[in-house]
């Protein structure tokens, strides 16, 4: 929902100004992005990584370890993350399938953005909880 590039220009001048503690925010996507940022801001106190994070939920781990997941990886830590998400909300919603449904296609929102785009579309668009779990079943594949 936000648009626009981060103007680095304008927050190099403000981190070379700044004593306070500053953390780094905005476009922070890739472990390649955190450790470009660390390198090149090394006084900064942290750099969030927001929606890097609902597009990737294995960005933190990944930059904890200094290395990527494969695809594999990712996708089964997805499986997992999906799967305990789901059956959570199974037991806490009570406004049957519509209402899970609901909640579970906000999850695909930003995650994997760049996975199999016809199982997105189908996540999204679906009103049956049975297709949706077949397009997130593709996705996963």
């Amino acid at each position: 929902q936000y648009k626009g590039d981060v103007d680095l220009e304008a927050f190099e001048a403000f981190y070379n100004g700044c004593q306070k503690p500053l953390f780094y925010n905005g476009d922070v996507r890739t472990l390649d992005d955190i450790e470009r940022l660390s390198a090149h801001y090394s006084r900064l106190s942290g750099i969030v990584i927001g929606r890097g994070l609902l597009a990737n939920p294995a960005l933190a781990l990944e930059y904890r370890q200094g290395t990527l997941l494969t695809p594999d990886e990712l996708k089964a830590k997805v499986r997992v993350l999906h799967s305990m998400l789901y059956q959570a909300y199974s037991e806490q919603l009570q406004g049957g399938e519509a209402q899970l449904l609901t909640k579970m296609k906000t999850f695909w929102e930003y995650l994997l953005p760049d996975g199999n785009r016809k199982a997105h579309k189908t996540i999204q668009k679906t009103s049956k909880l049975a297709n949706y779990l077949g397009a997130v079943s593709n996705l996963l594949a």
